[in-house]
């Protein structure tokens, strides 16, 4: 045995390793010209090309909602001072209901329209804003049985804050009065 033999040819040499690992190196040998790979022909490309496009829509509307929900966050915590940015939270939160309507998205389109009723809010629009909260308490509660805590606790948020701006809008209204 040679110093400088790698550890392959040395063990190649030993007639015990030989003998051990013979049904490893045959196996994997049979194991290599049992694979079939699909030939060109037998490739269906319409349907790849189908569920490409399917999938790369899905991509692209996942990263705008990521966009527009990152966005649409800004903009509704500066509409806590400016109407003008309100609107545009409230604007946004349309744009994001209309992809969770493509998405099929029940959850989805539950959580942007409460974000619509929270632009809303932010433009003193209390009567919209209470319809959608009313609707979407309803649809997240499934037969008495909360359907989605998640969704429940964000209408009851909603319920909460419209409660709270229409006491501090009475509260205004009356020390102007005064």
């Amino acid at each position: 045995m040679d110093l400088c033999s790698t550890p392959n040819q040395v063990n190649a040499e030993n007639p015990h390793y030989k003998m051990k690992n013979k049904n490893k190196h045959s196996s994997n040998k049979d194991m290599k010209s049992s694979h079939n790979y699909p030939t060109t022909e037998s490739l269906d490309y319409r349907w790849y090309a189908r569920v490409y496009s399917l999938l790369s829509d899905f991509v692209f509307m996942e990263s705008a909602l990521a966009w527009l929900n990152t966005i649409g966050g800004a903009y509704s915590s500066l509409g806590e001072r400016s109407k003008y940015h309100a609107k545009v939270a409230h604007n946004i939160a349309i744009k994001q209901l209309a992809i969770a309507n493509k998405l099929n998205d029940t959850k989805l389109m539950t959580q942007c329209n409460l974000y619509m009723a929270f632009g809303l809010l932010q433009q003193h629009k209390y009567k919209s804003a209470q319809s959608i909260i009313a609707d979407q308490m309803k649809s997240s509660n499934v037969t008495g049985r909360r359907a989605e805590e998640k969704l429940y606790q964000m209408c009851m948020s909603a319920t909460q804050r419209l409660k709270i701006c229409k006491r501090k809008t009475q509260n205004s209204q009356n020390q102007t009065n005064h």
